[in-house]
């Protein structure tokens, strides 16, 4: 599940709606609801997850998520009691139904180290900024990593 402290989580979806969203076909389940995404290991009745490497093939297994998104090829290995969609990207649609079901929060003012560490042995390193989430009130950070070089956050406890 996103971590509420950066993402809000928006209305409810019916199967049937995210799949017609992300571009993919039911196979069963269409009238399921589900509220958030989350990784095979991880997910709920209320979630929905992908398959995207058959190396996962044991996950899908054992998942409790609402429903799994598949490719063609792993429809008979979804569980039978977890709605299903098929895509050919099933990745790409988990990210597509990311964005309907969770939007990111803004973080909309800027806050100094002090505001945001705990104690003295917080370090803060060149480049982040940090902020006060608008919706939750948390202090986060966001730094450009190194392999992207596009902003990534985590939570500082203020």
């Amino acid at each position: 599940m996103p971590d509420p402290r950066f993402f809000q989580t928006l209305s409810s979806l019916t199967v049937a709606a995210l799949a017609e969203h992300i571009g993919g076909e039911v196979v069963r389940g269409g009238e399921v609801i589900v509220s958030a995404v989350a990784p095979l290991s991880s997910a709920d009745r209320g979630a929905i997850a992908f398959l995207g490497d058959r190396k996962f093939a044991a996950a899908l297994a054992e998942t409790k998520a609402g429903c799994v998104i598949v490719p063609p090829s792993a429809v008979d290995a979804a569980p039978a009691e977890a709605a299903v969609i098929v895509s050919g990207e099933a990745q790409a649609a988990w990210a597509r139904a990311s964005a309907l079901l969770h939007r990111p929060i803004r973080l909309d003012r800027a806050i100094s180290a002090a505001e945001a560490a705990e104690d003295d042995t917080v370090v803060v390193e060149p480049g982040v900024i940090l902020a006060r989430a608008s919706a939750s009130g948390a202090a986060a950070a966001s730094a450009p990593t190194p392999s992207s070089g596009q902003a990534s956050r985590s939570a500082v406890t203020a």
